[in-house]
């Protein structure tokens, strides 16, 4: 699976999230994650996608 597919996958897991998360916040973890330079960042910016509530 290469990078570009891994980001396509976690941005779809923001659009997913059975969380009520705003617009705002799903564009912006969208762009953090399209941001990340690499999988440290990645994962990060998913474990704080995650731990939202």
């Amino acid at each position: 699976m290469t990078e570009k597919q891994v980001k396509e996958l976690c941005k779809l897991i923001v659009e997913k999230k059975n969380q009520d998360l705003t617009e705002i916040e799903k564009e912006l973890f969208k762009q953090a994650i399209d941001a990340s330079n690499n999988w440290a960042e990645l994962l990060i910016t998913m474990k704080v996608l995650m731990s939202k509530e």
